[in-house]
């Protein structure tokens, strides 16, 4: 039909507005133009998280003078074109409480992912923990297997490898508009790591409290901080990106797959 959005736009469109917060936003301003703060009241989302969904409307929402936003004529048909609201619909039917009931959920995420001094404290102490990690699994690894005790050396090549295929993997699927990928998969590698750290903090007290652990407990629990670490690395990617679990969890395969090559590499370097 003249004038309509092409089916492969269509359903692309629809997974950018499928997030309830963003669908209100978008059916807010199809009435009238609104301005940041009053997008806050009516989604209950933190001013991070808003700004975050904004730029994933990009194209659909436009931003005017004095911090004012509006919806854009691709925006309307849009909506008009899923039957979200009738054409000319003065007031559409907008689902607050939905929103205000998934805003826990994107305040939440906003705070791990995208606030600046969340982001800072958690690079702080995850540093802290990574290298105190380290020396843990130095320590009670490598009376197992002997090549942990140059840990440091696997840790560092683990990350940087990690972040430069997560990196390259990160462009599967076009990123939504304004997406930071050096930033973002950044974050996404350094929390990925979390799960490690802490087993390696475990590993190091129970060394200075003379408890060693077996090398099946030493197996387990690095199949397990991998598995974690992807987990949670899926979870970072389908926030950031907008897209679904399955696609995260595709771009942070090479990631991990690359952490458990490395990890066979120390094992069977006797």
């Amino acid at each position: 039909m003249k004038g309509q959005i092409n089916e492969t736009d269509l359903y692309l469109y629809q997974k950018r507005i499928k997030n309830k917060s963003r669908k209100t936003i978008l059916l807010s301003l199809y009435s009238s133009r609104d301005t940041y703060s009053s997008l806050i009241e009516l989604t209950g989302l933190k001013p991070g998280s808003l700004y975050h969904h904004l730029r994933i409307l990009d194209g659909l929402v436009s931003k005017l003078g004095h911090g004012e936003y509006d919806i854009s004529p691709l925006g309307k048909k849009l909506l008009e074109q899923l039957k979200l609201i009738e054409p000319g619909e003065i007031k559409p039917r907008i689902n607050i409480a939905n929103a205000k009931d998934n805003s826990k959920i994107d305040n939440l995420l906003s705070i791990i992912w995208i606030s600046p001094v969340t982001y800072i404290v958690i690079f702080g102490v995850l540093l802290l923990s990574i290298l105190l990690a380290n020396v843990g699994v130095a320590l009670a690894g490598s009376s197992i297997y002997p090549a942990y005790q140059f840990s440091y050396i696997y840790t560092v090549m683990s990350f940087i490898l990690g972040w430069g295929i997560l990196l390259l993997l990160d462009q599967i699927d076009e990123p939504a508009p304004g997406y930071n990928a050096y930033q973002y998969t950044f974050t996404v590698r350094l929390v990925s790591m979390l799960p490690g750290a802490i087993v390696g903090l475990s590993l190091y007290l129970l060394f200075l409290g003379g408890i060693e652990v077996s090398q099946l407990t030493f197996d387990i629990l690095f199949i397990l901080t991998t598995f974690s670490g992807w987990i949670i690395s899926a979870i970072g990617i389908q926030y950031l990106r907008a897209k679904s679990f399955k696609i995260a969890i595709q771009i942070s395969a090479g990631m991990i797959l690359l952490d458990g090559f490395l990890g066979l590499v120390v094992i069977l370097a006797l």
